[in-house]
């Protein structure tokens, strides 16, 4: 790449680019005007590709872990409404639909971690049934036992 090549793509990364504030924009538009070495420019384009790249991820997982977790909380009201959710499945059984429900009524005074294995077990049940879920070969010992 040319030395104005170079100076456009590392004002590209730079300039309009949220990640990186105004002064870090300004001292980049200025930085990139002053260095005449192809190579001092190639190795800041690098970086800064590199620290673009960085933030973003950064950004990404802040956003990620501020949003609400859709599905089962720790909370019983959420975990009751999971319930009625599993229960209204199609894909699961009569039979197994009150075996969950007693089963989750009987663990409702206890603590929430065996509620939370019921409801993963149920929807576990439900995929099977469904046939969304494969058995992996590499398993095929355990399921003929």
């Amino acid at each position: 790449m040319s030395l104005g090549e170079l100076r456009q793509a590392l004002l590209a990364v730079y300039l309009g680019n949220p990640r990186f504030t105004p002064h870090e924009q300004l001292q980049a538009n200025h930085q990139a005007h002053e260095y005449e070495s192809v190579s001092e420019l190639s190795r800041w384009l690098q970086a800064a590709r590199l620290t673009d790249a960085q933030r973003g991820q950064a950004a990404r997982q802040r956003a990620a872990d501020t949003l609400p977790q859709p599905g089962v909380c720790h909370d019983e009201a959420t975990q009751w409404a999971e319930l009625h959710r599993l229960l209204a499945c199609r894909a699961i059984e009569e039979g197994s639909r009150r075996a969950y429900a007693r089963v989750f009524a009987l663990l409702a005074a206890g603590p929430t971690r065996p509620r939370l294995a019921l409801l993963g077990d149920g929807y576990l049940e439900a995929l099977e049934n469904l046939g969304s879920l494969g058995r992996p070969a590499h398993f095929k010992a355990l399921y003929d036992n």
